[in-house]
């Protein structure tokens, strides 16, 4: 008795490596569905008109975040940037910072004024300039 191949019982042909056209066309359903998916879940907290979904809590509106470059005289090696970094570590609010020698840039919530950031580089002994 002959022994049958299961792609010969069911008629597909099957080539190694390769997929048919309705292989390829399934794969890309699947991955459109669930690029669908994923959007709706990230979004289930708004309505198609991109306005907020109420719910019985309140929530607190997202706070306003600031990009401030200072410039900065008397910055001379990387014992000023650790020194300007501990200052600026202490302030609450600030999201991010990058202190370079001679500038620091700082990623702050609005409530976090760019004299709050002056008094953090003068209290580790430098000079912001006013720009």
């Amino acid at each position: 008795m002959k022994k049958v191949k299961k792609s010969e019982r069911t008629g597909a042909s099957l080539r190694a490596g390769s997929l048919d056209r309705f292989g390829k066309l399934t794969i890309v359903l699947v991955m459109a569905m669930l690029l669908c998916f994923s959007a709706c879940v990230e979004d289930k907290n708004t309505n198609s008109d991109g306005s907020a979904v109420k719910t019985g809590e309140s929530q607190e509106p997202e706070a306003l975040t600031i990009k401030t470059v200072i410039s900065v005289d008397g910055m001379t090696c990387g014992n000023c940037i650790a020194a300007i970094t501990r200052e600026l570590s202490k302030i609450e609010g600030i999201i991010d910072f990058d202190v370079k020698i001679g500038k620091v840039t700082v990623e702050h919530e609005s409530d976090v004024s760019v004299a709050d950031l002056k008094e953090a580089i003068m209290a580790a002994g430098y000079n912001p300039i006013d720009s």
